[in-house]
């Protein structure tokens, strides 16, 4: 199974995911709004047609210079982190349209994020992470002691 999923994210392009991702939350949102399954909870988001297609129009130009402004290092943790949030937004989007109990668009997130975390982010990256948050509870049990 982790040879077909090294398989999968060596051929996906992360500026391409990041752009549909920015897509899906401009297209979803609108369409929650107009159907009027829902109402926009984010007071800095725009609500009006030419406020959402600016709004994903910056967003789709920061997901293809995200590298020349950031650097490739955080340009990539950056595009991941967008990845998670506007792919989590498209789906809450689309759980509220289908008028989906709250807990099954909050689930949908929670998968979207984790699928991010899964394919996105390398296993050092997360083996670093576990291993500081182990060795500050050791040095917080010996304090304790």
């Amino acid at each position: 199974m982790r040879h077909h999923i090294q398989k999968i994210t060596g051929k996906i392009h992360i500026r391409s995911v990041a752009g549909l991702c920015a897509l899906a939350d401009g297209i979803t949102t609108k369409f929650a709004l107009s159907t009027g399954a829902g109402i926009e909870s984010n007071w800095l988001a725009p609500t009006s047609i030419t406020g959402i297609m600016l709004a994903t129009a910056i967003k789709l130009a920061f997901t293809q210079y995200a590298g020349e402004l950031l650097g490739i290092r955080r340009a990539y943790f950056a595009l991941t982190l967008c990845i998670a949030i506007w792919g989590a937004a498209a789906a809450n989007n689309l759980f509220i349209v289908l008028n989906a109990p709250p807990i099954s668009s909050l689930l949908a997130s929670l998968g979207v994020v984790l699928l991010t975390a899964h394919f996105f982010i390398p296993n050092t990256t997360l083996q670093k992470m576990m291993q500081k948050s182990n060795s500050a509870s050791e040095k917080m049990d010996a304090r304790s002691r």
